[in-house]
């Protein structure tokens, strides 16, 4: 199965990186380095993340919890689609992340 990046994953990643290296670029660098790494098995487990809870009626969507942040996807055919990487004390918005 292809793992694709949406581009909101990819500026959430971006943002994550920037928030974390105003304190420690080391930190930053391996810390997206684990988040990259934990989706890695989407590729062979595609169902293995859980239903979002905050949006039930899609049951399309799933995520997978990487240390303290959510990696929020949906598999489509034959990709799996990352859609959005959020802290986990967010308070994700009330619309579910589409694919772009």
């Amino acid at each position: 199965m292809n793992l694709e990046w949406t581009q909101p994953a990819l500026k959430n990643l971006e943002q994550i990186h920037e928030y974390v290296a105003q304190n420690s670029a080391r930190q930053a660098n391996m810390l997206i380095g684990q988040l990259v790494e934990s989706s890695q098995r989407l590729k062979s487990f595609p169902s293995s993340g859980r239903t979002i809870p905050e949006y039930e009626s899609h049951e399309d969507l799933r995520e997978i919890i990487s240390g303290s942040y959510r990696i929020q996807y949906r598999v489509d055919g034959s990709a799996v689609y990352v859609l959005a990487v959020v802290h986990c004390a967010q308070v994700l918005p009330q619309k579910p992340p589409i694919i772009e």
